[in-house]
């Protein structure tokens, strides 16, 4: 049979356990679009019905995997799930086998992945990588024994090299959802193999994942008693003692560990990053220096050590090792990024725009892209701004990037008070991602702006259609019902039901207080803006405060709120409107 294109892209079994997302691999890329057809038809396929194949099995089993084959490639996970099920009943075919594999895991199918993974394993001789497998599909699937029978085969098979199965059965067993299971696994696993160190090491760090760490420090200190040089178990002891309120003692018995092993690089670097991990960064940073002393050209060492300096808004010291990545020619696009924001604090907006224009590749690249859009408005106006941003909207071919940037251009105009623009930049979107929940709250956000209530009204029954319990449209629709004074029981139906759903937002609690403002219910108002102000004092819950209390004859502190509020805020609109209003 020929060999399928999509095979060769797979990912290899080390990392199949981490359920790589192929279906989308295979469809051409993380640009492509999903096929948006409801289902794969076979006469869309332009073959033959199956009743119409010969009868050479041989066909049979082509027939099953071009199905699936297409299907994966439309994103259609189930169908291709289903027909290389059936294509692997029909042969012994490893590299069959292998796919089917591969699709019933992603699918999550257990029982099918088991069966198929059986097969596959007896097919291609039983290794390391496919016992890998089948512990962990014993292991979903509820069979300790079995999944232990595997594992201590590669413990045996293993030989020299056991601490790296460990280290493999660490990684697999970290997936397991069903994290008792795990444990129960590594009890037996640490029972017969009781004096090394990396076996309690891992069962320490799966108690630790677990949330037992008392289990996790009893094995931390066992492995330290096997191997008193095992850095990572000591590390590991100090964070169950940090989960068990003990945070003093642990950073005290881990700098007393550091100070007796003063050259234990590995030591000093793990307590550094448990000093970043607790917010200690002045001290991580004490530790970092240290190391970079020994290392002076450790990229990660002056990453890391200038990240820490931001944390607590020690600029200078940032910059200074930033450049240091740059001259080097190392994290060049992390070192633009920060040093670009550090530009922005220091008001430097030529620099920033600088430094943001060499962001090139990453994770960094798009917020740098949309900030750049921002600095572009404030330097050189919106018509420069919205052609760098359609620029790079053009040339994304990720689906979350694009819808992304509209919403990006789409709130820079909204933020300038360009509202009929912005409704065209949504509208846009909507065009070419029609009812994208984000693209139609945000055009109805803007149509409240225009004055076009019934766009708004649309486009957020549009978005309840396709999530009854979307709290933020239930919300944006009563408030906005309210803030009108229109249909007050439709608006109250709206608020009530957004309050049920995430009765700890501020925005909500605020609609809460505004709609019984509208209703006449000022003692219930006050109580729920006031709870709203505690969580989230915005210009917005200021003002429908100070309304409140004025309609209460509370004068005295609604003036002393207002005037706080324009300290805060000296540019909002309503704000100053109340402020005529209530001089």
């Amino acid at each position: 049979m020929p060999h399928l294109t999509c095979l060769k892209h797979l990912p290899h079994l080390s990392s199949l356990l981490m359920v790589a997302s192929f279906l989308t691999g295979c469809a051409g890329g993380p640009g492509s679009r999903a096929y948006s057809g409801d289902e794969i038809l076979e006469q869309d396929l332009n073959i033959l019905p199956q009743t119409e194949v010969l009868a050479d099995p041989r066909a049979d089993v082509m027939y099953q995997l071009l199905v699936a084959e297409l299907a994966g490639k439309r994103g259609q996970a189930e169908l291709a799930r289903e027909h290389y099920a059936r294509a692997a009943e029909l042969t012994d075919d490893v590299e069959v086998l292998e796919r089917a594999m591969r699709i019933a895991i992603f699918a999550k199918d257990w029982p099918l992945a088991l069966e198929t993974t059986r097969r596959w394993a007896q097919k291609q001789g039983f290794n390391s990588e496919n016992r890998q497998v089948l512990g962990l599909l014993y292991i979903r699937t509820g069979d300790i024994d079995a999944a232990e029978e595997q594992f201590l085969a590669l413990i045996k098979e293993a030989q020299e090299t056991v601490n790296d199965v460990y280290s493999l059965i660490a990684n697999t067993l970290r997936q397991v959802d069903e994290k008792e299971r795990s444990l129960i696994l590594m009890d037996r696993l640490v029972i017969k193999d009781f004096t090394n160190a990396k076996a309690h090491y891992v069962y320490a760090d799966l108690a630790m994942r677990a949330g037992q760490y008392h289990l996790a420090i009893d094995q931390a200190e066992l492995a330290i008693g096997f191997d008193p040089n095992l850095t990572v178990a000591k590390t590991l002891r100090v964070q169950g003692l940090s989960k068990l309120g003990e945070s003093e003692i642990a950073f005290a018995e881990m700098a007393n560990m550091v100070a007796e092993d003063a050259d234990n690089f590995a030591l000093r670097l793990a307590y550094s990053r448990l000093l970043l991990q607790d917010e200690r960064y002045s001290d991580a940073i004490k530790q970092l220096q240290v190391l970079l002393k020994r290392r002076t050209d450790d990229s990660d060492l002056l990453y890391t050590i200038a990240l820490a300096h931001l944390q607590i808004q020690e600029l200078e010291p940032a910059k200074k090792y930033l450049e240091q990545l740059v001259d080097a020619n190392q994290r060049l696009d992390e070192s633009h990024y920060y040093l670009a924001r550090i530009a922005q604090q220091q008001n430097d907006l030529d620099a920033a725009i600088g430094h943001f224009s060499r962001v090139a590749y990453g994770e960094l690249f798009l917020d740098s892209m949309i900030r750049l859009t921002d600095l572009y408005a404030e330097t050189e106006g919106i018509d420069r701004a919205r052609e760098h941003i359609g620029l790079v909207r053009k040339n994304a071919r990720n689906t979350s990037d694009i819808i992304r940037l509209f919403m990006a251009e789409g709130g820079l105009l909204y933020n300038m008070a360009e509202y009929e623009m912005g409704y065209k930049v949504y509208s846009e979107g909507l065009l070419e991602y029609p009812r994208h929940p984000d693209l139609l709250y945000a055009r109805a956000l803007i149509a409240e702006k225009l004055g076009r209530l019934d766009r708004l009204e649309a486009d957020l029954k549009n978005i309840l259609e396709i999530d009854p319990e979307n709290a933020n449209a239930l919300n944006a629709l009563g408030f906005t019902l309210a803030d009108h004074n229109l249909r007050l029981d439709e608006a109250r139906s709206f608020i009530e039901r957004a309050y049920a759903l995430n009765s700890g937002d501020p925005a909500i609690i605020d609609s809460m207080g505004w709609l019984n403002y509208r209703i006449g219910r000022l003692s219930e108002a006050e109580n729920y803006l006031r709870k709203a102000f505690a969580l989230m004092p915005e210009a917005e819950i200021i003002g429908h405060l100070v309304e409140v209390l004025w309609a209460q004859d509370q004068q005295a502190q609604a003036r002393q709120l207002l005037q706080q509020g324009l300290q805060d805020f000296p540019t909002d609109v309503y704000l100053q409107r109340l402020q005529q209003s209530y001089p």
